[in-house]
């Protein structure tokens, strides 16, 4: 994932962009970044973005959860 940047989907809760042929997500072609972003690799060791191993929430429920969160 490339980051550094301020270009956001509100809708997806993430980097605004399409993932390339190699599944890393770019900004859209004329972006001009705040910053000078650099690829983070979650495949090394303590940058995992997997987060916890349990399951609290529902798919649906997660989906829900963010769109109330957006309103406050």
């Amino acid at each position: 994932m490339a980051v550094g940047g301020h270009a956001l989907d509100y809708e997806r809760v993430g980097i605004a962009g399409e993932a390339g042929h190699d599944g890393t997500y770019r900004y859209p072609h004329g972006y001009a970044h705040w910053s000078r972003p650099f690829l983070y690799d979650t495949t090394e060791p303590g940058r995992s973005n997997r987060g916890h191993e349990f399951n609290t929430l529902s798919e649906n429920d997660k989906r829900a959860l963010l769109e109330y969160l957006k309103l406050l």
